[in-house]
């Protein structure tokens, strides 16, 4: 389970993702714990056996590195065979480099079975901002690329706005 880093229950316990002041802890965001993100990405691949995929994510707690924070944890589930064989783990992995707080990600699959992983990134230093990593299907198993900002935040969400967070594009 993700870190709820102030955890009040004055705020239903969704004060959770540290922001840069000039936010307080009780405008810390919303982690949305216990929640599998967005939806489980289904590639078919066909072929003799038929290969099919699954791609999906979810926050976990991060490393055991202070402060408390969260990290993606991502999987792909394979089913090699035909399409009524189980599907299993063929890969997965935390995605925790450093000590930001990393949540609601996405996860997909191409045609190549190259995988990217967009998530949200805030921390005391990182105002809350879109951010990308991924990897080809030829990197080592278990592994993502280093990550990449995607779309930068315009600031922190302070008192009254519900501890959900959104950014606007430029």
């Amino acid at each position: 389970m993700p870190p709820c880093v102030n955890d009040t229950d004055a705020q239903d316990h969704r004060d959770c993702v540290p922001q840069p002041a000039p936010a307080t802890p009780a405008d810390y965001l919303d982690n949305l714990d216990f929640r599998l993100m967005y939806r489980l990405a289904y590639r078919n691949f066909g072929g003799s056996p038929v290969q099919e995929s699954l791609v999906g994510n979810v926050t976990v707690k991060g490393g055991n590195s202070k402060p408390d924070h969260g990290a993606i944890r991502w999987y792909e589930f394979r089913n090699a065979g035909i399409s009524t064989t189980t599907p299993t783990v063929f890969q997965a992995s935390t995605y925790d480099p450093d000590k930001a707080y990393r949540w609601m990600g996405s996860i997909a699959m191409d045609k190549d079975r190259n995988v990217a992983l967009g998530y949200s990134k805030s921390s005391l230093t990182v105002i809350p901002s879109i951010f990308i990593t991924g990897r080809l299907s030829t990197d080592p198993l278990n592994t993502l690329g280093t990550e990449a900002q995607v779309t930068a935040g315009i600031g922190v969400q302070t008192a009254g706005a519900g501890n959900r967070w959104a950014t606007t594009a430029p």
